[in-house]
């Protein structure tokens, strides 16, 4: 992949977009293909952060997974911090904040879970797992570059997939606990390795010509869409053509890196999208306490919400990601200069 892929980034823009409809969906099966775009991109993320910790097959890369640990490490303890203060600040103009204290804080499941499973719901922060699983996951690839062990990674990769695979089946098809699959080691490592040797093997994959790559991609899309509005036997199978969709995205995009020139578009999915993804439940949990309190109820909240969702986060995340590549920079001179 060149320095900067501008259809990645366009596309990272697109997928984020997709999970706020995970989580403020709309009814039918548009909505529910639209929901399994945000899955998909969840998966894409992962593959993309592990397709960045690799630089070469000669190259130690660990130093290049802990620049990158210690970037989600403090975006997840600003994350939470702030998802922490804002339930605060709820609780208590509710009146409940000592039953939501005694109903986690004096639980030893919730630290455990919190903990093993990245548990965030005591904070409506059911979606922060994915950068508590990710820092797992870098962990982890620290010590396959660190041991050596890039090999038994490669052994167990297609093990790790049908891990995910069939742990996703099985809490979609029977209402488990989802937090089975959405965790470090079913939904965060098995795209990571993905991702990771993608990158070490892209010279041979991209013999294959983008349109082949294009062809397939979509099928898997129709298969996606058939799959998450049709059970097959009683299953949702849609998981195996979630991960084939992310995977063959990934690779159309790696084989058109110069198809779209230097855009603003692609500028913000570049430093906008994660911002997305880690504040769009809390924008949508702010805009329905606001609105229920001014009664507005019914079908508004499956029709027009999610898009008023969409566009606040939007807006949220080109304000921080302006901050971050306009602001931060200048205050870090000036304070370089003092």
């Amino acid at each position: 992949m060149v320095k900067r892929n501008n259809l990645l980034d366009i596309f990272k823009l697109i997928l984020a977009v997709g999970v706020i409809f995970v989580h403020f969906p709309f009814e039918g099966p548009i909505g529910n293909f639209f929901a399994s775009i945000g899955t998909t991109g969840v998966i894409v993320f992962f593959l993309i952060s592990g397709y960045s910790c690799y630089k070469g097959e000669n190259t130690d890369n660990s130093p290049t997974i802990l620049r990158r640990t210690r970037r989600i490490l403090n975006l997840t303890l600003v994350s939470v911090l702030i998802y922490l203060i804002f339930t605060i600040i709820e609780k208590a103009t509710l009146g409940t904040i000592a039953e939501w204290a005694s109903t986690y804080f004096t639980n030893p499941l919730f630290y455990l879970r919190l903990i093993v499973l990245g548990d965030f719901e005591f904070i409506h922060g059911d979606h922060l797992w994915f950068l508590l699983a990710l820092l797992y996951g870098y962990l982890i690839m620290y010590l396959v570059e660190k041991k050596r062990l890039r090999k038994p990674l490669a052994i167990a990769l297609p093990f790790l997939i049908l891990l995910r695979i069939g742990m996703e089946t099985y809490t979609n098809s029977f209402g488990a606990d989802w937090h089975l699959s959405g965790n470090v080691l079913v939904g965060a490592l098995p795209m990571l390795a993905l991702g990771y040797f993608i990158h070490a093997k892209e010279e041979s994959l991209l013999k294959i010509e983008g349109r082949y790559w294009i062809s397939a991609l979509i099928l898997s899309y129709i298969l996606m869409y058939y799959a998450v509005n049709n059970k097959a036997f009683g299953l949702d199978i849609s998981q195996i053509f979630k991960v084939s969709t992310a995977a063959l995205s990934f690779l159309c995009c790696l084989s058109y890196p110069t198809l779209i020139k230097d855009n603003l578009i692609a500028a913000f999915g570049r430093w906008g999208s994660l911002y997305i993804y880690v504040f769009h439940y809390l924008i949508g949990v702010l805009l329905k306490d606001i609105f229920m309190a001014n009664g507005i109820t019914g079908d508004f909240y499956s029709t027009h919400f999610p898009w008023i969702v969409v566009g606040v986060s939007l807006l949220f995340a080109a304000l921080l990601a302006l901050a971050e590549t306009r602001l931060l920079p200048k205050l870090k001179h000036k304070a370089n200069k003092a």
